[in-house]
């Protein structure tokens, strides 16, 4: 990004370079303090009271309409903030699996109030992704708990239909290719266009405009009656689109690049379960991978591009990667070692 000032036309790319160096940072400082499964433990558990906090705040001072933002940085937007708690389901539930003790159940406890602030987002990009993690649930929990895990997903598919209300259902239901009122077919004809506009942006800018170039081009590509009525703008609702037309090619190729490097490093802890690898380990790679399933689902309706729990995600991946191959390591060695005795004077 600060290679991108070079060409950047949009006035605030300064503004999000320096964002993104704060982000290195972070991960760096990240990566160096989950350096065993302690550390990590604490770094789950305070995830999941932070989203329990979020939560309480929502269920304490209930609002009308959509939950917009709970006083948190970085996630005062619904939708934001909808995929950001997410995260803190996967990351409870798999904390009631491996965690012994009244502490499971206090992760348990907290499960109905993220998934019910998540309703009062409404938001339908987080509600998707939400699903597909669960398929990535799945496929990432160690065997040890896998029957749990078919004991407990129907339990939640039954939570969530109990706590969400009519007015949750009826948004949901807009997420057909069906439209069945005018408002959610304008909807539905708001997104397609501002796709169009972000793909036409990208022609014209194949490099990249600069950090939140959509929102700034978008009144010279969209008909105001696609803008907010608002602020006569309208952000990209995904992701990618925002990358391409935000840092384009160079921006796209690096963002590939990372999706499928996660991609790989979680089917490689997946294929470490044969070798040895502990359960209680192998709760944290389905936790995470769950987690960033679920945010590269919900980022093809919203832009999560700066979401900061990303960065956690990944850095806690990079550091769990490190830690478990580590683990087998010494479990080989203690293996070719065997049992020492001590010799008695």
């Amino acid at each position: 990004m600060w290679i991108q000032t070079a060409w950047a036309i949009n006035a605030s790319h300064s503004e999000g370079a320096l964002l993104f160096s704060k982000y290195v940072l972070l991960f760096y400082v990240i990566y160096q303090v989950l350096s065993d499964e302690k550390t990590i433990e604490f770094f789950s558990w305070g995830h999941v009271v932070g989203c329990f906090i979020f939560s309480w705040i929502a269920f304490r001072d209930p609002v009308i309409g959509r939950l917009e933002t709970v006083g948190g940085p970085g996630v005062d937007d619904a939708n934001v903030l909808g995929a950001h708690l997410l995260t803190g389901i996967a990351f409870a539930g798999f904390m009631f699996f491996s965690t012994p003790g009244k502490r499971r159940w206090i992760a348990l406890a907290a499960i109905p109030f993220v998934l019910n602030a998540i309703i009062l987002t409404r938001s339908r990009g987080a509600f998707i992704g939400l699903l597909v993690a669960g398929v990535a649930a799945w496929y990432l929990t160690p065997r040890t708990y896998r029957r749990l895990l078919y004991i407990v997903a129907p339990l939640a598919l039954l939570l969530l239909q109990r706590v969400g209300d009519s007015s949750f259902w009826e948004r949901m239901d807009t997420i057909s290719v069906r439209s069945t009122t005018e408002i959610e077919d304008f909807s539905a004809r708001t997104r397609i266009e501002v796709v169009k506009a972000n793909m036409k942006m990208f022609e014209d800018y194949p490099m990249g405009v600069g950090y939140r170039g959509n929102v700034s081009l978008s009144p010279k590509y969209l008909d105001s009656e696609f803008l907010s009525p608002d602020i006569d703008l309208r952000s990209a609702h995904n992701t990618l689109m925002a990358i391409l037309v935000d840092h384009g090619i160079p921006g796209a190729i690096m963002f590939v690049i990372l999706a499928i490097w996660i991609a790989y490093t979680l089917w490689q802890l997946k294929s470490l379960d044969r070798l040895g690898l502990s359960p209680s380990l192998g709760t944290y790679r389905a936790a995470i991978g769950t987690s960033l399933v679920g945010l590269l689902v919900s980022g093809q309706f919203l832009n999560l591009l700066t979401a900061e729990v990303q960065i956690w995600m990944i850095a806690m991946l990079a550091a769990l990667n490190n830690l478990c191959h580590r683990s087998l390591v010494e479990h080989k060695e203690s293996k070719l070692s065997g049992p020492k005795f001590v010799q008695k004077s």
